[in-house]
């Protein structure tokens, strides 16, 4: 049985309920970004040039875009708008590196969070399902 709780829940574990992310909130985004930089020579590339500060302020606010965006407009505005950069004609983020930041992803919460299980790690997917299905769709559809 799925507890719709159990994303904010493993999020609270890992973040705390502050609005600004401490520090080790801070090590998980760099945990993340180790595991996904070092998934793909792909992924490296692309990022080869990046400032990570600023990219990891930019994961930070995607990761609220992205779980919310559903049922909030001014974060589906959002993500409509980060679909749009990511999409062919800009960043050119192929739709399977969606799945593998996913991974990573979900592979980083397990590192951070001490009760993370089964239950848990099907939460995080869900949470992230809809905003990768909406990413994915608008690489080809640009609107």
């Amino acid at each position: 049985m799925l507890d719709n709780d159990a994303f904010y829940n493993s999020y609270t574990r890992i973040f705390g309920k502050q609005v600004k992310i401490d520090q080790a909130g801070e090590r998980f985004f760099e945990s993340f970004y180790q595991r996904f930089l070092a998934s793909s020579d792909e992924v490296k590339a692309a990022f080869a040039h990046t400032d990570m500060t600023t990219q990891k302020n930019m994961l930070k606010k995607s990761l609220l875009y992205s779980m919310n965006f559903v049922t909030n407009q001014q974060n589906f505005d959002a993500m409509h708008r980060i679909a749009l950069s990511h999409n062919k004609q800009h960043h050119n983020v192929r739709p399977a590196l969606y799945d593998l930041w996913l991974d990573c992803m979900v592979a980083t919460a397990r590192e951070f969070d001490p009760l993370f299980d089964d239950d848990v790690e099907l939460a995080w997917r869900l949470a992230f399902s809809q905003g990768i299905t909406y990413m994915k769709f608008m690489y080809e559809h640009s609107q």
